[in-house]
């Protein structure tokens, strides 16, 4: 995190999600968690929304599937 509250980096350090391990490669989950870089750390943070929305900022998931 930068001095402005704005994430600067994001990285998993460990996971055990079946699902990842049966068939969502390790590069779909590596580019969720960079989609917080950028990210203000006050802001409202929605998961599945690829757009800003007025609830907060829009996180894409639709491309994290098998």
């Amino acid at each position: 995190m930068d001095t402005n509250g704005r994430i600067t980096g994001a990285k998993t350090l460990r996971h055990g999600e079946s699902i990842l391990k049966l068939g969502i490669p390790e590069a779909e989950l590596t580019r969720f968690i960079g989609q917080y870089v950028g990210k203000f750390v006050g802001e409202k943070i929605v998961i599945g929304k690829s757009h800003e929305a007025k609830e907060g900022i829009g996180l894409d998931a639709s491309t994290v599937q098998r």
